[in-house]
C-alpha cells in the first residue's frame, strides 16, 4: 500500500506545479490517507521471524563481480563483525567514489585515460571514513581471512583490478591470511568443480555465472 500511496502524493505534487490549489489539497488528502494507514499498519505488525541459531562469531561475505565489489564494501565497513571475505572479480574498497562512470570503466576495465584510482587514495579515504565513525575499525582487519581469485583471461573485470583489491588488502591483513589465485585461465566467472556445469570455464558467454574448473586447479 505504501508504495503506491507514495506515487500519488508525488503525482499530486507534479500537479500542483500546474495547478497549485488543486495540487495543495490533493496533497494533504494524500498525506492524511498516508498518516492512516502508518497507524493501521502499526497494529498489525509481521510477526518477528526465529531464530536460526547461527554462530554470529564467524560471519564471513562472498561474492562475483559487483557482489564482490560489495563484499569488499561490506567487509570493510563492519569489520568488527565480518570476520572475512572470499571475491571473485571484485576491486578495492571505495574504488568507484560514488560515480557509475569509474564503476564502469576504471574500476572494471582501467585503461591509460580511465586508471585505477591510486591505492594512496582509497587508503586516506577509508582512514577519513574511520577516523568519523562511518566505518569501523581497519585494526579490525587485521585477523580476516581473505581468499581472492582473478580469472587470467577474464575481460569484464581485469586481473589488474583484483591485483589493486590484493594491494589494497595487504595494507590492513596480516598477509599469511590472504590468498590470492590468478593463475587460472578463467573467464568472467565463477568457476566450478560440479561435473553438471558444462560451460567452459575460459570464456565469458554472455548469460552464464559458472564454468567447469575441476581441470584448472580451483578445487579450494
Amino acid at each position: 500500500m505504501l508504495l503506491p500511496l507514495i506515487l500519488f502524493i508525488s503525482l499530486g505534487d507534479l500537479r500542483g506545479e500546474a495547478f497549485p490549489a488543486r495540487g495543495v489539497r490533493r496533497g494533504a488528502f494524500a498525506c492524511a490517507v498516508l498518516t492512516a494507514l502508518v497507524l493501521t499498519d502499526t497494529t498489525h505488525a509481521a510477526p518477528r521471524l526465529a531464530g536460526q541459531d547461527a554462530d554470529v562469531s564467524g560471519i564471513t561475505v562472498s561474492g562475483l563481480s559487483s557482489g564482490g565489489y560489495m563484499a569488499v564494501q561490506f567487509h570493510v565497513a563492519h569489520s568488527a563483525t565480518v570476520k572475512g571475505a572470499g571475491v571473485v572479480a571484485g576491486g578495492p574498497y571505495y574504488c568507484a567514489s560514488g560515480s557509475a562512470w569509474m564503476a564502469y570503466y576504471n574500476c572494471m576495465t582501467p585503461r591509460a585515460y580511465t586508471p585505477l584510482p591510486p591505492l594512496s587514495q582509497l587508503e586516506a579515504v577509508t582512514a577519513l571514513l574511520e577516523r568519523t565513525k562511518r566505518i569501523d575499525s581497519t585494526k579490525n582487519l587485521a585477523t580476516a581471512k581473505v581468499w581472492l581469485f582473478s580469472g587470467s583471461r577474464d575481460d569484464k573485470v581485469f586481473p589488474e583490478v583484483v591485483s589493486a583489491l590484493a594491494s589494497y588488502y595487504k595494507h590492513y591483513v596480516n598477509g599469511v591470511n590472504i590468498r590470492f589465485v590468478q593463475d587460472v585461465p578463467a573467464g568472467h566467472a565463477l568457476p566450478s568443480a560440479d561435473p553438471d556445469v558444462k560451460q567452459a570455464c575460459d570464456v565469458t558467454p554472455a548469460a552464464a555465472f559458472a564454468r567447469r574448473g575441476d581441470r584448472l586447479g580451483v578445487k579450494q
